[in-house]
């Protein structure tokens, strides 16, 4: 019964208050954000660490910090009553704080004492709405497979483009972690187009986040067009397009312009070129 109503509590309140019932409070608030659409805030703290009193008084306290901390699904972990988590997580030192997706990976992290305002800026920085990737999300935290992390890695790198150049760079990282889960099960379970397609979206986020000249020298070193899977033919036309676009080749460019609109699966580039075209 106390687990039922520390639940309600957390739906209400958007803050996980840790009790003796939950055996894996991140699984649960894992679960919440995913349904809220809504990174995961979490303070790894202790009774005896001074610096954690000092700042749940100056800053996790104070109405504004609580306020902005709604946009998170907060999460208050006691490394001396949860030390696996805590050590999964490498903690050595406290307080320290980390913003995690919904899935648990990484997203940003600070050591050390933060003041309301230094606490207030990181807060502000990722209160993302991540509406847009939920069913990705979703699909992934049901069952993680080679073809869910490489389409919800696709999707952060997509939704990384609506943002400001100072956090996209974090949520293209983010979308790395997921391409590298796929690495590692294509060792497993060998399959060319899948491999492929990793490859590529590497590279389709290095030219997201402007380094057009990594790309063309990957393109040109790693890729030939007659053994490009049907699958990836969109991708890797879009990718021709914008470095040669970049260049300002532009017999080039409309080229591969061309042939990514006789693409089936082209919706989405085209798309991404009207949007990067409005960031330059």
């Amino acid at each position: 019964m106390k687990k039922y109503i520390l639940l309600i509590v957390v739906l209400a309140q958007t803050v996980i208050v840790l009790a003796d019932s939950l055996n894996d409070p991140l699984e649960d608030a894992k679960k919440i954000a995913l349904g809220a659409n809504k990174m995961i805030l979490v303070d790894f703290y202790a009774d005896w660490c001074g610096p954690c009193k000092k700042m749940d008084i100056e800053s996790w306290n104070k109405e504004e910090v609580k306020e902005i901390s709604s946009n998170y699904i907060f999460v208050k972990i006691d490394i001396d009553q949860y030390r696996s988590i805590a050590q999964n997580f490498g903690i050595k030192s406290i307080p320290y704080v980390f913003i995690l997706d919904p899935n648990g990976e990484v997203v940003h992290k600070s050591l050390g004492y933060l003041n309301k305002s230094e606490l207030m800026k990181m807060l502000k920085k990722y209160a993302l709405n991540l509406k847009y990737l939920q069913t990705s999300y979703i699909i992934n935290y049901k069952k993680e497979t080679i073809n869910s992390n490489i389409r919800l890695a696709k999707k952060q790198q997509e939704f990384s483009i609506l943002l400001d150049k100072e956090i996209r760079r974090d949520i293209l990282l983010l979308s790395r972690t997921y391409l590298s889960k796929a690495e590692k099960l294509l060792k497993k379970d060998k399959n060319p187009a899948y491999s492929q397609k990793v490859k590529l979206l590497y590279l389709h986020g290095y030219l997201i986040n402007g380094n057009y000249d990594k790309v063309s020298k990957k393109l040109k070193k790693g890729f030939k067009k007659d053994d490009i899977s049907e699958t990836n033919k969109a991708l890797y036309c879009f990718l021709n397009y914008m470095v040669f676009n970049h260049d300002m080749k532009k017999g080039e460019a409309n080229q591969w312009l061309t042939a990514l609109k006789e693409q089936k699966s082209n919706k989405t580039f085209l798309k991404e070129i009207k949007l990067l075209a409005a960031k330059d």
